[in-house]
């Protein structure tokens, strides 16, 4: 698959919030009201501190990704793919590239989904995600290889 990551720019975080705000407002709205203002300075935090890169598929942004290399694990996430280009593969390759990476390194892997992300929590368990404990929003979930 031709995928390829970059890191992200200041010149990026636009794109960023669109990828957030257009990926998950549909759970967001399941759970909470969606109040576009906070949602906002969630992906912002998002980018400021999960190293961003944007995910370029066929020469166009797709989506967003970040990661972080912890000392006992790899925390894999947000993933943001944008509505259209979702089912195509593009996350499934990059989870299965980080889920790698997480074993070359042998480390676990780290992510966490919305809980009325039951399509997102389902995934992940078929690709080897077990649940951590986890709270009233987030599933907390782990990859561990063997």
């Amino acid at each position: 698959m031709n995928i390829e990551i970059i890191p992200a720019t200041e010149s990026d975080r636009a794109f960023f919030r669109k990828a957030h705000h257009l990926a998950y407002r549909d759970v967001i709205e399941s759970m909470f009201s969606w109040d576009e203002e906070e949602q906002d300075k969630f992906a912002n935090k998002d980018f400021d501190e999960r190293n961003p890169h944007i995910i370029i598929y066929g020469k166009i942004r797709v989506g967003v990704l970040g990661w972080l290399a912890k000392a006992d694990h790899i925390w894999f996430g947000p993933i943001y793919i944008l509505p259209e280009h979702q089912n195509k593969g593009i996350g499934s390759y990059l989870v299965r590239e980080f889920m790698n990476r997480a074993r070359n390194a042998g480390l676990p892997l780290h992510l966490q989904t919305l809980r009325k992300n039951e399509k997102a929590r389902k995934f992940y368990e078929k690709l080897g995600f077990t649940i951590l404990p986890s709270d009233e929003i987030h599933w907390q979930m782990e990859y561990k290889s063997k």
